[in-house]
């Protein structure tokens, strides 16, 4: 599957795949107002929440209870389970890349570093619209 192990905070162990283009997240919470109830999400460019991966009872909505280690060991084997044979495949569903960010950022950069040529197009293009207020002295200050 490609995750590694990347901590724990705030109640919660994170797993991480950079190997995508898209970076791939498991996140194993605990439930913060008991201790014993435990969940999952998967995300990328939207999130998986655990039910929909497993639609059987859980004690408390989202969450299933471990009091003891042993029981917690078991859970995070049916977590396992639940993601390997349903939710890696569904992760990969929604974990489309968005390109538009490259093109803005390479469309961003294009424009800073002409910002002159084309103010000064657009001063010659368009005489009748005052722009001594956006000067780019003013600009720059």
């Amino acid at each position: 599957m490609g995750f590694k192990y990347r901590g724990y905070k705030d109640k919660t162990w994170l797993f991480i795949n950079e190997d995508k283009e898209v970076v791939q997240e498991i996140l194993i919470e605990e439930y913060r107002y008991d201790s014993s109830y435990y969940t999952f999400m998967l995300s990328g460019t939207s999130a998986i929440p655990a039910s929909m991966l497993d639609s059987s009872e859980k004690l408390l909505g989202e969450y299933w209870k471990a009091k003891t280690e042993d029981e917690f060991k078991e859970l995070l084997l049916l977590f396992l389970k639940l993601i390997e044979s349903r939710g890696v495949d569904l992760l990969e569903d929604v974990c489309v890349p968005d390109y538009s960010y490259k093109v803005l950022s390479v469309l961003s950069k294009v424009v800073y570093e002409n910002h002159n040529i084309i103010f000064e197009e657009f001063e010659r293009k368009y005489p009748y619209i005052p722009t001594e207020e956006y000067s780019i002295q003013n600009i720059e200050t």
